[in-house]
């Protein structure tokens, strides 16, 4: 028999449910056979802990459950709950740190004391674990090790390279575990390919590298980057039976299902072979992906993370990268153990010092935000300024967008190349930072659609309709194994030999030529999304800022977009909101950091 106030704590968080209010994830990790059985209190502590795991944290501060206008600034639902436990007891909080469903880690149990941290156990457990792989694997080494590298590191490295660049490879080869962080533009892909240069001339045995990413563009940007820089050296064909295949996703290197986020351990034997395992745009990695990482991974492979701590992280739990590399308290990078485990690159080659680029991106790594009202006023010839705040604004907008193409039209216009017409749209791109509304990617879209078919029609006798015509770039939405297409991929249509087909090209620069009609998940890419673009580069991009504030409009999502250009930006948005962005930090709970601190 369930008592009046628990059957009403009860119809709550059913309601809830039903209205959406929370998320079903949230709803049934709290929602199981055990239900009934747990107390009120211990309830709301899973049920929160689940909802904040929704947006990113994988533990809260205790100090949290002991605010009641945290929980009502929050999320109204749980204030609610929080004012039903507290009624009955005011030292609810108390009573569930000191249940049986709470331990410091030492039994399974639903929660997790640790510090000043509470957790749910399979988050506390992953956190631990990934700690103690690191730790374990860096100890490995000897001082001396790299030593036999280094006549290599001398006679292939270039002099003309920085000293940073150099002690990076030499701090690669003595770890087990080696983090390269670093801004655009600071030398990251050429400091591995270097690495793995060194490395395949190191022994007459060939070494299996394998090249990956947490997504297929970054994967192929990787590959391509390399083959590019290796290709150039004069290696010996013994030497090259090492070369790095081409890259693939974390997903499909540990065969990781979409639906449960967990991997298939039947591919675990081909994991073991792997000797050098290379993990691109290592912001993106969520605490469950390390997770499989460390767990799927032989003890003697040695794995090289590369990523930019001020990127946008995940969006799953964690913002691992910057947890393991940064001391948020101190400003400055971590050491462990006395022994390096990261090289952080700071000097960039891509822009010049004085550029608007080059500030703006200083500006958001120091985060001196005030700083953008500077660049903002100076007339800099690489970032141009653009006000969205009228219809007039908006339309002027969509105008400047059409001449942004242009160049690309005229270009299709005259060759039917599929390679240069490749090569020629991923030179631009919108960013937008959301999907829907008047400055999302599928208004975009649709305007540029119907008026670039306008003009194609108006060069081509047979008139073509949607969705299909010459000329339209094609984004992939979903993997496609069995046509070999990642989610993230770029295609071209062309109308060639009469005929309209789909052209990749791939990362060995072939092409690869795909029948529209079998094609599924797809959408127009005249404009992306900032979350797709990362991992890309192109030589000028255009950013479409909506001329109100949005929570999701963040630091991290800003520094990702003007990181993506080359040469020039043209921003469409309000310098005020831009403000209010660069200031609008993601912060995420995790007690990574502290842990690998408390290493030292």
């Amino acid at each position: 028999m369930i008592h009046k106030n628990k059957k009403k704590f009860f119809n709550i968080i059913l309601n809830a449910k039903e209205k959406n209010i929370i998320h079903c994830v949230n709803f049934y990790s709290c929602y199981n056979k055990n239900f009934f059985n747990y107390s009120e209190e211990i309830i709301l502590v899973i049920l929160f802990l689940s909802y904040s795991i929704y947006y990113g944290h994988s533990c809260l501060p205790i100090k949290i459950f002991k605010n009641k206008k945290y929980f009502k600034k929050k999320n109204k639902f749980f204030f609610k709950l929080l004012i039903l436990v507290s009624k009955k007891n005011k030292k609810w909080f108390e009573k569930v740190i000191n249940s049986r469903s709470c331990s410091n880690g030492t039994q399974k149990t639903p929660l997790v004391l640790d510090g000043e941290y509470i957790y749910i156990y399979k988050y506390w457990y992953s956190e631990n674990k990934i700690i103690e792989f690191i730790y374990n694997q860096n100890l490995k080494f000897s001082k001396n090790y790299f030593k036999k590298y280094k006549k290599l590191i001398n006679k292939y490295y270039p002099k003309k390279i920085d000293y940073i660049q150099k002690i990076t490879i030499q701090k690669a080869l003595s770890n087990y575990i080696f983090f390269i962080t670093g801004g655009p533009g600071t030398g990251k892909t050429y400091i591995l390919a270097y690495f793995i240069l060194i490395l395949i001339n190191s022994t007459k045995k060939k070494i299996n590298i394998q090249l990956s990413a947490t997504t297929g563009k970054a994967a192929t940007k990787l590959t391509q980057s390399i083959f590019n820089i290796l290709n150039k050296e004069n290696i010996n064909k013994k030497n090259k039976i090492s070369f790095p295949e081409i890259g693939i996703t974390l997903h499909n290197l540990f065969n990781i299902q979409k639906e449960t986020n967990q991997c298939n351990k039947k591919n675990n034997k081909k994991k073991k072979t792997i000797d050098i395992l290379i993990i691109d745009e290592s912001s993106m990695i969520d605490l469950n992906i390390m997770d499989i990482i460390v767990t799927n991974t032989s003890r003697k492979t040695k794995i090289i993370f590369i990523g930019d701590i001020n990127q946008l992280p995940s969006i799953e739990v964690g913002s691992v990268l910057q947890e393991l590399c940064y001391n948020k308290k101190k400003n400055i990078y971590n050491k462990i153990i006395k022994k390096n485990y990261i090289s952080v690159l700071k000097k960039k080659y891509r822009f010049k010092k004085k550029s608007g680029i080059n500030l703006l991106v200083k500006t958001i790594e120091n985060n001196q935000y005030n700083n953008i009202y500077k660049i903002y006023r100076k007339n800099f010839s690489d970032i141009i300024w653009k006000k969205l705040k009228t219809k007039e604004n908006y339309f002027n907008m969509l105008q400047n967008i059409k001449k942004y193409y242009t160049k690309y039209l005229e270009y299709i216009i005259k060759t039917n190349k599929p390679k240069k017409i490749i090569k020629k749209f991923n030179k631009y791109r919108i960013l937008c930072t959301v999907n829907k509304g008047l400055f999302g990617t599928n208004k975009i879209n649709k305007y540029l659609d119907s008026w670039f078919i306008k003009k194609i029609n108006k060069n081509n006798n047979n008139k073509i309709k949607q969705p299909f015509y010459h000329g339209k770039p094609i984004l992939i939405k979903k993997n496609n194994k069995s046509l070999k297409i990642m989610n993230g991929d770029i295609g071209i249509c062309l109308y060639i030999d009469k005929k309209i087909k789909i052209y990749f090209l791939l990362p060995n620069n072939k092409l690869k030529i795909i029948d529209p009609r079998i094609l599924f998940n797809y959408e127009s890419a005249w404009s992306m999304t900032i979350h797709k673009s990362q991992g890309s580069e192109f030589s000028s991009v255009q950013i479409i800022i909506p001329n109100y504030f949005l929570k999701i409009l963040c630091r991290e999502l800003f520094y990702t977009a003007i990181t993506r250009a080359k040469k020039k930006i043209t921003i469409y948005g309000s310098v005020k909101i831009i403000y209010n962005i660069i200031k609008n930090k993601q912060k995420r709970f995790s007690g990574l950091n502290k842990k690998i601190i408390s290493l030292n």
